[in-house]
């Protein structure tokens, strides 16, 4: 696993509206909102790095009783809270493209109405960003793109927690756990030849997400590095990025994805 010094925090988005980077803007309205997004993001990303890093711990103080189902329990909440960091992170970073490039003036919306705020915030699509290629320069829609495909997994996780039940960690499962099958028997036939054929209506081994916490950790550690990378070339692309700071990207596999 990545140590925390490989794990980097992104300081280029951090400050933006204290350090006036906004100011030399004509559209001061969506270039202060822009630097609050670059703010929003930083603190999301930290948040998201916070958690993937003490669910790397080898034990916690706090437990009454050290042991193993109790410390895999407690990191099984921080890759939760984990993922559910890194997947907001990625939609604040579609914003910071949003408001930059004003794009919510394609559907007659103005942050001069003030009516008009949170239909501007949900209109921010990946989609409608994607089409815009005459006015969102290539070498950020290319990081939107690449960047959205090495989500998909995360996505996945985040919905789970959101609208279906918790993620089931194969290290607080039961050694011995009861599978329950349902068969569709043709008439005259029995359950043997039934399974041989495959013709299995219902298994409640299929319908539970089970994944260890190693192959979390490893996804949201490629996250972490791909979003890093993309706000950096967002950021330096759009003319925020500090000029004490220079820009080093993480060397990520193209066909790793998970």
């Amino acid at each position: 696993m990545d140590r925390r010094s490989d794990i980097k925090l992104p300081e280029f988005l951090n400050g933006a509206e204290e350090r006036y980077l906004h100011l030399h803007s004509e559209h001061l309205d969506s270039a202060t909102e822009t630097v609050r997004r670059m703010q929003d993001l930083y603190q999301c990303i930290s948040a998201g790095r916070y958690n993937l890093l003490r669910s790397k711990l080898r034990s916690y103080p706090n437990l009454l009783e050290h042991t193993k189902y109790g410390n895999n329990y407690i990191r099984s909440i921080y890759l939760n809270n984990a993922i559910h960091w890194y997947n907001a992170a990625f939609d604040l970073l579609l914003q910071v493209v949003w408001f930059n490039y004003r794009l919510y003036e394609k559907y007659s919306l103005s942050l001069n109405n003030a009516g008009d705020y949170d239909a501007i915030l949900d209109k921010c699509r990946i989609k409608t960003i994607l089409k815009e290629i005459s006015i969102v320069p290539s070498a950020i829609i290319e990081v939107i793109n690449e960047l959205d495909i090495r989500y998909s997994v995360c996505r996945e996780w985040t919905n789970t927690l959101k609208h279906r039940r918790f993620i089931r960690y194969h290290e607080l499962e039961p050694k011995r756990k009861a599978a329950y099958i349902t068969l569709n028997q043709r008439d005259g036939e029995s359950l043997i030849d039934a399974l041989q054929r495959g013709d299995i209506a219902y298994n409640s081994m299929e319908t539970e997400l089970s994944l260890s916490m190693s192959q979390v950790k490893n996804t949201l550690v490629l996250c972490h590095k791909a979003l890093y990378n993309a706000a950096a070339v967002v950021v330096e692309t759009i003319g925020y990025w500090p000029d004490n700071q220079k820009k080093q990207l993480y060397r990520i596999n193209s066909n790793t994805t998970h």
